[in-house]
């Protein structure tokens, strides 16, 4: 059920050209980043590069693996929400993030629900 809500949340942030702009990193192409806490070896990175590869509206990407995110120029804005269900069908759940410093405030609250987690199973 939190997937689902999840989806549901980020479908409708996406769903709003004006919004997604607004995570555009370009304003020549829309390029957008999105933190995907799931991402986290080369064969995550490999999964989601097999499935970029054969789709032409997405026009570039960038996978960074230690920060966990995944930078995607596309053809036009409502690819976005395209890419985000289809990374959720192979078991991504990617946000989209603004800045740099976004996605280091994500990653550092997963790794403290990570430890916790760790302590508890201790």
């Amino acid at each position: 059920m939190p997937a689902l809500a999840h989806d549901d949340n980020v479908q409708l942030l996406l769903s709003s050209e004006e919004v997604l702009k607004s995570f555009s990193t370009s304003t020549q192409e829309l390029r957008v980043s999105f933190a995907a806490s799931q991402i986290k070896c080369g064969a995550c990175a490999w999964k989601i590069e097999s499935y970029l590869q054969n789709k032409a509206q997405y026009l570039s990407w960038t996978i960074d693996i230690p920060q966990s995110t995944l930078s995607v120029t596309m053809s036009h804005w409502t690819d976005a929400a395209r890419l985000v269900k289809d990374l959720s069908r192979l078991g991504f759940d990617a946000v989209p993030i603004r800045t740099d410093a976004e996605s280091t405030l994500l990653h550092a609250k997963e790794f403290q629900a990570e430890l916790l987690r760790l302590v508890v199973a201790g």
